[in-house]
């Protein structure tokens, strides 16, 4: 339907929107009910959008048809919230972004779990656990549009570290949880962290368990400053600049091998299917 109007010139104006009222392309998505593949389609210019997705954008926005498709002064919007528009059908529904607050007691039982995980590999350095819980919360980001352990995460020269895990561990280490021994690697002295108790699973769900241990059957063994040197090619650390946040939504940007999930058409909506091409 867009052909004569310009495909690449109505994604530019869809993902200019869709910024200004915050949503993200998985809300996008969700509003389309197609794959999230096939809206970042539409936005790159790559992907034809028909006549009811074009009344579905044009309501959610509350524009006017020709003013969505061809842009001009009336292209201001009467927008009061994410909640507060109607699609077809007058059918009312609120997109709601998850939001990340931090979970003091929910990180240290990840840290936990992660430490349990890897001992069968002899590789729970303290240098390794910030990364593997990266890895783990922006893979189960892409797949779940949910918060693992609660991080936020700054880009750093030596990797992304995770908000609160210093002193977590201190604190984990005074209560007895874990023990920090001194060993040498590399002909350098870091501390290795060895749990002494298991993780509380009451506080991790069971799809949480699934990502950490694909995360740490993948990544475990991988020597520290391998994966630092590994990680400076992810996207969302690739993008970003030294010192500032890391941000989630980059994730479904990732390609192999760190994308954790192949979309496709064919998508079940809890979003299992996984990439197996690791």
């Amino acid at each position: 339907m867009l052909e004569l109007v310009g495909l690449v010139d109505f994604g530019k104006r869809l993902k200019l929107l869709r910024n200004k009222h915050s949503f993200s392309q998985g809300d996008m998505a969700n509003i389309l009910e197609i794959s999230r593949t096939s809206y970042l389609s539409i936005e790159q210019g790559k992907r034809d959008v028909g006549l009811v997705e074009i009344q579905k954008i044009a309501s959610v926005f509350q524009m006017q048809i020709e003013v969505l498709i061809y842009g001009g002064v009336d292209s201001e919007m009467k927008y009061e919230s994410a909640g507060d528009f109607k699609l077809l059908e007058e059918v009312e529904v609120e997109y709601l972004k998850p939001q990340l607050k931090f979970d003091r007691a929910k990180c240290r039982e990840v840290v936990l779990y992660l430490l349990e995980s890897c001992s069968r590999y002899s590789n729970s350095l303290e240098t390794l656990i910030p990364k593997l819980l990266y890895l783990c919360d922006f893979a189960y980001y892409e797949n779940h549009e949910g918060f693992l352990s609660t991080c936020v995460y700054k880009k750093l020269p030596f990797g992304p570290l995770p908000d609160h895990l210093s002193e977590i561990l201190e604190q984990m280490s005074l209560d007895g949880d874990i023990v920090k021994i001194k060993v040498e690697k590399n002909g350098e002295v870091q501390n290795k962290l060895f749990p002494l108790r298991s993780a509380d699973l009451t506080l991790i769900k069971a799809s949480e368990m699934v990502v950490m241990n694909d995360m740490v059957q993948l990544y475990g063994r991988f020597p520290t400053s391998d994966l630092a040197e590994l990680l400076q090619k992810d996207l969302p650390i690739k993008v970003t600049g030294m010192g500032e946040i890391i941000k989630f939504d980059l994730t479904f940007y990732r390609e192999f091998p760190f994308a954790y999930r192949i979309y496709c058409e064919g998508d079940e909506e809890d979003g299992s299917q996984k990439n197996t091409a690791f």
